[in-house]
């Protein structure tokens, strides 16, 4: 249902004047070079960006609402236009960002009027939607779903990870936030109420008004250094090399800068390691990434202070493998990697530790999710992952919580406040652990600004049941612990031993380079151990 507010344009009065063609040429030209990167990136998914649609031909049933000339309708009282549209026994009016709405329209349906609107509260209506992130360089954009009343409520505070240039974070919030807005409707017409509304938090950011001039040139200037060093990281074979890093200290307890980093040879990167105990020692389970067959299996390293040994591939499947959560139920061992290639979340069992295993549940079938992690609760077993809704391949900005009897199951119960987390800040998994007095820790990545895992937070768990999910920040891991990190995105611990991983920037890393830079390895079965601290890298 769709209410058109036929307005006549020849009687507006204070209506924005368009700007002299010279003052507006500076972003003009930025659209103009930022539309041909739209329709190159991703195959194309946001070419159509900055097309115009008229979707009223979509909408089955209309009401065309006359109100006269815009003068008119200024001067006439709220509670007449109310009245006119009341009688049409609408639910729930829905603006979108930009829309112009008339004074009476917030309280002429049973709901009320909510708004989408593609930026936080604290910009102009003139200022470019997804500019000033871009231009700045943050890590995330925000967006807001807010009910029109005299208190502005929040129903939905939202954040999607700045992409690289305008037109493209511009396109990638407005997907994101679209999608956000259906789940929301989807969740107003089964409960027939609008959500509670989120608690406001005071805002220390200038007011975001539209660009000058000076400012698109400096950010065309910006846009070419960064097509730039895309280009020569390309040409020059630069790539981003994960690592794990072995630190024998409790996670709380560990001097990161300390710690051992399992080395391998060139074409081959390890990340999200995880730990387990087996007959007295200690197992990390890592993604272990080739680049000649750009995928990646799990694979496995027997770690104490100071030695690892390669046990090589415990798990390799046609499609991509990471984030391998290992977790004991009864009698066995159980392995939830992220297999979000084949859509589903899989259970594999362990027949011979560590390198041998099977498939043993799908536990949720045809779904993009990534980095699950599964434990027990109060007599619930939980499941917590990463889920992409927007068809984007973004699954580090929502958070989604599932429970069930048991970790065998096919159906989960989704948790009622789902997506717990809407936030690239803080949403994606990065590892959990477990306290010796019981304490739940879930362990978050944080994503950059052009980088994907630029930190982790570790977030405590301090409440969770079937209606409610909270968690409070205890603290954060940056990468300053090596020289040469970008980032990192994942830490375990256990026994008091704690391992992370950490992101270079390297040259001629690939296997494909013809220049590959000496490196020291280990072959499988070989253990490696440190004799001090300064022969590590």
């Amino acid at each position: 249902m769709i209410v058109v507010n036929k307005v006549d344009e020849d009687h507006r009065e204070n209506a924005p004047k368009r700007d002299h063609k010279w003052k507006s040429f500076p972003r003009r030209l930025v659209e103009f070079v930022e539309r041909s990167l739209l329709e190159r990136y991703n195959n194309g998914i946001h070419a159509d960006h900055f097309e115009q649609c008229d979707i009223s031909a979509l909408i089955p049933h209309k009401i065309d609402v006359s109100l006269g000339t815009h003068a008119e309708c200024i001067g006439r009282p709220g509670e007449i236009v109310s009245a006119e549209l009341r009688d049409q026994n609408i639910d729930l009016f829905i603006a979108l960002d930009g829309c112009d709405l008339l004074p009476g329209i917030e309280d002429s349906s049973r709901l009320g009027t909510i708004r989408l609107r593609l930026s936080d509260t604290h910009a102009t209506r003139e200022c470019p939607i997804g500019f000033w992130e871009c231009f700045h360089g943050c890590a995330k954009t925000g967006f807001v779903i807010e009910r029109l009343n005299a208190s502005a409520e929040l129903l939905v505070i939202g954040y999607v990870t700045t992409q690289f240039f305008y037109s493209l974070n511009q396109a990638f919030l407005a997907r994101r936030a679209s999608e956000r807005l259906k789940y929301l409707l989807q969740d107003i017409g089964e409960l027939g109420r609008l959500p509670p509304a989120e608690p406001k938090l005071p805002y220390s950011g200038p007011l975001n008004e539209a660009p000058s001039i000076f400012v698109w040139l400096v950010y065309g200037i910006k846009l070419a250094s960064r097509l730039l060093g895309w280009a020569l990281s390309k040409l020059l074979g630069m790539q981003m090399r994960w690592s794990v890093l072995v630190i024998p200290e409790d996670w709380r307890d560990a001097t990161l800068y300390e710690g051992m980093v399992i080395r391998v040879e060139p074409g081959r990167f390890l990340a999200d390691p995880f730990l387990v105990s087996e007959a007295g020692k200690t197992y990390c389970f890592v993604e272990d990434f080739s680049s000649k067959e750009n995928k990646a299996k799990i694979s496995v390293f027997e770690v104490g202070p100071g030695y690892y040994r390669e046990h090589g591939p415990c798990l390799v499947e046609p499609f991509h493998l990471s984030f391998p959560f290992v977790f004991r139920f009864e009698e066995d061992v159980y392995m939830i990697p992220e297999s979000c290639a084949a859509r589903q979340i899989r259970l594999y069992r362990c027949k011979k530790f560590p390198c041998e295993w099977e498939l043993d549940t799908i536990l949720i079938d045809d779904l993009s999710a990534a980095d699950s992690m599964l434990f027990h609760h109060n007599s619930r077993w939980w499941l917590l992952t990463n889920i992409d809704r927007s068809g984007l391949n973004d699954c580090g900005g929502e958070l989604h919580l599932y429970y069930s009897d048991s970790p065998k199951a096919t159906r989960w119960n989704s948790h009622p406040k789902n997506p717990i987390v809407f936030d690239p800040g803080h949403a994606r998994n990065g590892g959990c652990v477990h306290d010796q007095n019981g304490r739940l820790y879930r362990v978050a990545q944080a994503q950059g600004f052009d980088l994907y895992g630029h930190h982790t937070s570790v977030f405590e768990i301090t409440e969770l049941t079937e209606e409610s999910y909270k968690e409070e920040l205890v603290t954060e891991i940056r990468p300053g612990f090596k020289k040469s990190a970008l980032g990192t995105h994942h830490m375990s611990a256990l026994h008091g031993l704690t391992v992370v991983d950490f992101v270079e920037k390297v040259p001629f890393a690939s296997h494909q380079s013809r220049f590959a830079l000496p490196r020291l390895w280990q072959r499988p079965d070989r253990a490696v151990r440190a004799e001090r601290p300064d022969c590590l890298y």
